[in-house]
């Protein structure tokens, strides 16, 4: 994992399971930099987006509920290898 357009650098690695659901990788890249969660979040792989969708539907297309799915259903449904991630 490394943060975009942050000097110097900040990188960290972590090993997670593919069964962990994406909303619970947020909460570990969260504690791996060190941050306090007070962001929504985005995982994009493919033509795809998974976060927390707005109950209310305000903002547009709403993203995959990131707390029903799992890495390997990111895999499974897009193929994808890497998945870019980001805050709102």
């Amino acid at each position: 994992m490394t943060l975009n357009d942050v000097k110097p650098e900040m990188m960290r690695c972590r090993v997670v399971p593919l069964t962990l659901r994406v909303d619970r990788l947020h909460l570990t890249l969260q504690a791996a930099f060190g941050s306090t969660n007070s962001h929504l979040f985005e995982f994009l792989a493919g033509e795809r987006c998974w976060g927390i969708p707005d109950p209310d539907g305000h903002f547009g297309r709403q993203p995959i509920d990131a707390r029903k799915t799992r890495l390997s259903n990111i895999v499974q449904e897009t193929g994808a290898k890497t998945a870019t991630a980001g805050i709102i």
